[in-house]
């Protein structure tokens, strides 16, 4: 019996077809899990006229972890926490892999402190604002001095 060299083709296009499609699938596996989970719910915000991305840190457990164990914080993300009153809110680099800026806001959005450039050597120090704040953000180590970002000027918070 012979065979015809339609069905010899057919078998080899759609074995390649199935390749294909098995090569996409296995690559959107891949970059799907190098996604960090930390990251994958954000909302826009302004600081001082900066719009970021915020990945908000609302509930107890989510701000004790923080950035603990992320990577890196990715272009234009910050990391939001919101504290449910004004206070002293400490900030330590336990587990970090990066250096951060972090910036401390009261309950109007004014920033009212700024440490820059907080490396994960220096734990288990911990930073705190000098004033009551009632809000606090990391961002990538640099992000105020390039985006001349000081004390005293005002952070749009996610609606």
């Amino acid at each position: 019996m012979a065979v015809s060299k339609m069905s010899f083709w057919t078998t080899y296009i759609m074995l390649g077809v199935v390749l294909v499609v098995f090569g996409l699938f296995g690559w959107f596996l891949y970059t799907a899990s190098q996604k960090d989970p930390a990251f994958a719910v954000t909302s826009p915000m302004k600081i001082d006229g900066v719009v970021v991305q915020a990945s908000i840190a609302k509930t107890l457990p989510e701000r004790i972890r923080g950035l603990s164990g992320t990577k890196s914080l990715p272009k234009n993300v910050v990391k939001l926490f919101v504290f449910n009153s004004p206070g002293q809110h400490s900030i330590w680099m336990k587990d970090m892999n990066y250096a951060i800026d972090i910036l401390w806001v009261d309950d109007l959005g004014k920033i009212v402190h700024i440490e820059r450039e907080v490396s994960p050597e220096t734990y288990p120090e911990a930073f705190t604002s000098p004033s009551p704040a009632y809000y606090v953000i990391e961002t990538k180590a640099g992000f105020t001095k390039e985006k001349g970002i000081e004390v005293g000027e005002i952070v749009d918070f996610p609606k």
